[in-house]
């Protein structure tokens, strides 16, 4: 959500949900910024964000002491360039847990009406689009959500009808259904949505009717924000397997995402060991506004 982005109202800025990649990750957002994973409850496509039972809060102020005790004699022993890490991100969960009522709102997806969960979809991906929407209604500024560990698009094998059967259905179902909601709240116009993958699938099918990965050339979905919809920015060769026209790399991807929360892509940022490093090398999609 843009205008939350700038009000930075919450002591976690970004939010991950239903998480379970390693390689496709945060980058450097995972050192610097407040961040958390929230994962999806299985059985029932539904999300929690409370004290486990029996917990009270004295008993985590007193897990929050003894953890402060072993954090303060970790940084004892070593100087490391991650000394603060830990600390801060148990200050986030803390505060997350027991001051943002707000916050821990967002979380319970039974508040919301079942003609609404329904047309998100009653399967992960699409109760973590409706739990995304939620969070931006509750300001905050980044949210991920991710189709889950059973559902990625890695279709070495049966490529067509795993699209068909298991991948295309939930994606159609859940995207359409929140860009309605976005819309319908007067929250489309503020909140970029980007649906993209790491990578593409060769062109070529293999020998079990599947694709493999290739980075010549795929796509990536822009809506809201001002992007101007309808429109297909360049195109492919007749093979989709390299671009016909002028191609648009992560980087670029990056730059638009950073210039619509108001950040300029080109900012230095100094690490923790004193070095200075340019935030982003793209240039922003500009075409999306045309």
């Amino acid at each position: 959500d843009l205008a939350a982005a700038r009000a930075y109202g919450f002591r976690a800025e970004f939010c991950e949900v239903n998480s379970y990649t390693r390689w496709d990750r945060h980058g450097n957002l995972i050192t610097e910024i407040r961040h958390i994973n929230v994962h999806i409850r299985k059985g029932d496509a539904t999300f929690e964000l409370d004290l486990l039972p029996g917990l009270t809060v004295e008993r985590l102020n007193n897990r929050r002491g003894l953890l402060a005790d072993l954090d303060a004699q970790r940084r004892d022993l070593a100087e490391a360039a991650t000394a603060g890490d830990l600390s801060a991100r148990v200050q986030n969960a803390y505060t997350l847990l027991t001051e943002n009522a707000r916050f821990r709102a967002a979380f319970d997806l039974a508040s919301e009406p079942a003609e609404a969960r329904d047309r998100y979809g009653r399967h992960p991906f699409g109760q973590s689009l409706l739990l995304a929407r939620r969070l931006v209604e509750a300001g905050m500024p980044v949210v991920q959500a991710n189709m889950g560990p059973m559902n990625n698009w890695d279709t070495h094998g049966q490529n067509f009808q795993q699209l068909k059967d298991r991948l295309l259905p939930p994606l159609d179902q859940g995207l359409s259904a929140l860009f309605d909601d976005l819309a319908a709240r007067g929250l489309f116009d503020e909140t970029l949505v980007v649906v993209v993958g790491e990578f593409g699938r060769t062109p070529q099918i293999n020998a079990t009717a599947g694709r493999d990965h290739w980075s010549g050339v795929f796509s990536a979905v822009f809506a809201g924000a001002g992007v101007r919809g309808g429109q297909a920015i360049g195109a492919s060769d007749a093979q989709a397997a390299w671009p016909a026209t002028r191609g648009w790399y992560p980087a670029d991807l990056g730059a638009t995402v950073y210039c619509a929360l108001g950040i300029d892509p080109g900012s230095q940022i100094i690490d923790r060991l004193g070095r200075p490093h340019r935030m982003n090398a793209g240039e922003v999609i500009g075409p999306l506004y045309g």
